[in-house]
Order: C-alpha cells, then sequence, then structure tokens
C-alpha cells in the first residue's frame, strides 16, 4: 500500500509511513507532525457551518441556535476507550444534539490524542450511546472542545439578555433599554469596524474603569501601606507601623510564613515535578515577584502562562513571599499546540477575541519561568528552551498538581468555614 504524503511547506514533509502505527512516542516531535495533527483535528468547513453558529448572528438568533447540552456527571473511563483503528461510518448530524462530555474530559482527550493518532486511531468512539459502536470522525474531539465554549458563551448571553428584559418590564432606563434590547437582536446594520459586540465590551470595560474608581476608605493607600510593609514576603516603604496598623502587620507575617509552610507541604505530598521550584515559586528575598513577571500558573486544572499584571485594587507591585499574597492577576497565554508558542488570546475566549484575565490564589501560581520569552509580538511568544523543558515537565505530572490543587481548594474552604 502506499503511504499518505502530506506536504505542508517546502522544507517540511509529513511522511505517514514514518510515524503512523510504528510504535513512535508522540514527545518533541517535529513541526511537520504537529501540524498535521492540527490538521486532523480541523473541523472541515462544511461541517462548520452546519454545526456551529456564525460570528456574524445577531445575539437573539444565536440564543435560539441549537447546541447540545454539556454531560455533567465526571467520565472515569480512561481515554484510550474513545479511539479506534476503524474508519469513521457515523452520520456527524448526531453531534447537533448529543450531549458533549464534560469540558475536563475533553481536554484529557486532546491531550491524549497526538499519542493515540500515532497508534493509528482514525475515528472517535463515544461510549457512552449506542454501545459504543459509533465512530465518528477524529475531528469530533476540537468540535466538542467548540461547543463546551458556545454553550458557556450562550449561557452568559442569556443571562445578560434575560436581565435586560427584566428591566424593560419593569419600566426602568426609559427608552435605552428598549434601544439596546433591540440592537441585540439587529447587528447586520452596524458598521463592520464597530459590531454590536464591540460596542457592548467597550461599554462595559468602560462601566467597570467607573466602578473601579469609586472605593471605600481602607480598600486603597490604607491597605497598601499595611501590605508593603509587612516582613513575611512584602517590601516596605520606609514607613513605621505603629498602633492597630502594626497588629497587622505582625499577623500578616505570621500568616505569610505559615501559608509558604503549607505550600511546600501539600506540593510534596501530591508529588507533584520539579518540587524544589513550586515551593516558593522561585520568589526569594532575592528574586522578588515584579509586575509583568511571566509564570506558569494553573487556570481550570489546566497549565498556563501568566503575566503578572496590576489592577486597581491590588495592593503593591513587588513582593519576595508568594504566600504573602491573596489573590493575583494575570493575563493568560495559551499553548498554541505547535514546538514552544504560546498565544495570548486563548481558546475560551477565541469566540470575542479578547484576551483572558483571570484573579488567581497564590497556591495556582507555581512558578516564576527562568529566562526571556523568545520572539514576543501581539500575537503571543515563544518559550526559551529551557522553559519550554520546564512546561512539559509539570505537563506530565498534571494529574498530581489537579490532585493538589484540589487539596489547595478544601483546605480553603475549611478555613472560610471556621
Amino acid at each position: 500500500m502506499q503511504s499518505s504524503v502530506i506536504v505542508l511547506d517546502a522544507e517540511a514533509v509529513f511522511n505517514e509511513s514514518d510515524w503512523i502505527g510504528v510504535q513512535k512516542n508522540y514527545q518533541d516531535v517535529p513541526p511537520e507532525v504537529s501540524d498535521t495533527r492540527k490538521a486532523v483535528l480541523q473541523v472541515p468547513e462544511s461541517q462548520s457551518k452546519r454545526l456551529f453558529p456564525s460570528y456574524e448572528l445577531p445575539v437573539t438568533k444565536f440564543l435560539e441556535f441549537t447546541l447540545p447540552k454539556m454531560t455533567k456527571s465526571v467520565i472515569g473511563m480512561k481515554t484510550n476507550v474513545w479511539f479506534s483503528a476503524d474508519a469513521p461510518h457515523t452520520d456527524t448530524e448526531c453531534l447537533r444534539t448529543r450531549p458533549i462530555p464534560q469540558e475536563t474530559f475533553i481536554g484529557q482527550l486532546l491531550d491524549d490524542f497526538g499519542q493515540a493518532w500515532l497508534d493509528g486511531a482514525k475515528s472517535v468512539v463515544d461510549p457512552r450511546f449506542n454501545d459504543g459502536c459509533d465512530r465518528l470522525p477524529l475531528w469530533t474531539i476540537l468540535a466538542w472542545k467548540r461547543m463546551a465554549v458556545l454553550i458557556k458563551e450562550r449561557e452568559k448571553w442569556a443571562m445578560s439578555y434575560q436581565w435586560l428584559e427584566k428591566q424593560r418590564s419593569r419600566g426602568k432606563e426609559g427608552g435605552e433599554t428598549q434601544r439596546v434590547v433591540a440592537k441585540l437582536g439587529d447587528i447586520a446594520e452596524e458598521k463592520p469596524e464597530e459590531t454590536m459586540r464591540k460596542k457592548i465590551i467597550r461599554r462595559f470595560h468602560e462601566i467597570l474603569k467607573g466602578e473601579q474608581d469609586d472605593r471605600a476608605v481602607g480598600t486603597g493607600l490604607e491597605r497598601q501601606f499595611r501590605w508593603i510593609s509587612a516582613k513575611g514576603g512584602q517590601v516596605s516603604v520606609g514607613i513605621p507601623a505603629i498602633g492597630n496598623t502594626a497588629n497587622a502587620v505582625a499577623v500578616a507575617t505570621t500568616h505569610a510564613v505559615k501559608a509558604l509552610e503549607q505550600r511546600q507541604k501539600v506540593f510534596r505530598t501530591a508529588n507533584v515535578p520539579r518540587v524544589d521550584l513550586l515551593s516558593s515559586a522561585r520568589i526569594t528575598a532575592l528574586r522578588n515577584l515584579v509586575k509583568f513577571d511571566y509564570a506558569v500558573i494553573m487556570v481550570n486544572d489546566e497549565l498556563r502562562i501568566g503575566q503578572a499584571k496590576n489592577g486597581r485594587h491590588e495592593p503593591a507591585d513587588v513582593t519576595s513571599n508568594i504566600a504573602a499574597l491573596s489573590k493575583i492577576i494575570l493575563q493568560v497565554f495559551e499553548h498554541s499546540g505547535h514546538g514552544a508558542q504560546f498565544r495570548s488570546i486563548p481558546e475560551v475566549t477565541a469566540l470575542l477575541q479578547l484576551h483572558q484575565y483571570v484573579l488567581l490564589p497564590p497556591t495556582s501560581f507555581l512558578t516564576l519561568l527562568n529566562a526571556q520569552l523568545l520572539k514576543v509580538n501581539n500575537s503571543g511568544f515563544e518559550l526559551s528552551p529551557v522553559d519550554m523543558v520546564l512546561f512539559n515537565d509539570l505537563k506530565k505530572g498534571k494529574e498530581q498538581l489537579r490532585k493538589a490543587m484540589k487539596a489547595f481548594r478544601k483546605r480553603q474552604k475549611a478555613e472560610d468555614s471556621a
């Protein structure tokens, strides 16, 4: 049988017989292999038009678009039973109505797809239906992931639309609410350079900025001075603490030291990789965490790269003890699946073409990067070789990291209820 050859460019050629079904491992593969994997997962345009709503669809029509539900029950079976060497033969129309797996499980399928593909997988099996006899195309996994994003986005739009309808029924905001509701059902007349979606997003940011300007006493400069005067990790500004402020500093210092010890204990108990780095996140008195630093982080139990930001409600820009912080604002960068490339717009916000920002506890801040980023541009960046090794090491121990995150959440819940 003649082997299948896919030509990606003049210098990179993927030869199927060299990779598929010959006991190769999907690890540190060359670009032509990772690019072909990505191409195999892509949903065909004809199927995409049938399964997904158009980006230009008015909000009211988007809310009416038929999307499947997401399975709530946890899928306990291993991912290898979801792949088959049989050719796909099941009508993909079922994807429009059949509940999709949980988002975390879809992520596991994507993580394991590369190896399954090299092992000879040609189709996806869904053991939840028809006794596992169905054989769906390999791109079904990426279709499920996109559906999961759309389902969550539609829930957000539905809540916003219901709120507007409620305000309109009460006669509030005069004709402004009526005009917004009307526009949600008619964005075609808007100029291409600023659709109604963009206007809503822009207005949202304006309102948020106004809310941040209105802060109560004790939440701004006063809290900042208390925070940066503590000795348990924050930077002193040379203002002596007295009275209640001194007491607050002492408590914060003690808490920070204990929190760091607990962090180290949890990571070691979970047997996470590179525990020597994760215990302190590589943050010390000699190497402070500062604004704009990059780090490996956990977002919804998935590994990402984050850049530390400074928000209006953040108390300071510098710390020498990661456990001294209560929350950290970070911009999220997602691995593209190709080499060491990370993109600035993750898939979860790709629908709106927005950057993703998260407010994370310090326990989700794993470790600072070792070296400077490479090839930085508006679309993302490339990690240095040493940091890509670090990222891959942590990725191999993702289950241990998830175990640690679960332990941190359980402990926090106990402290909150105490």
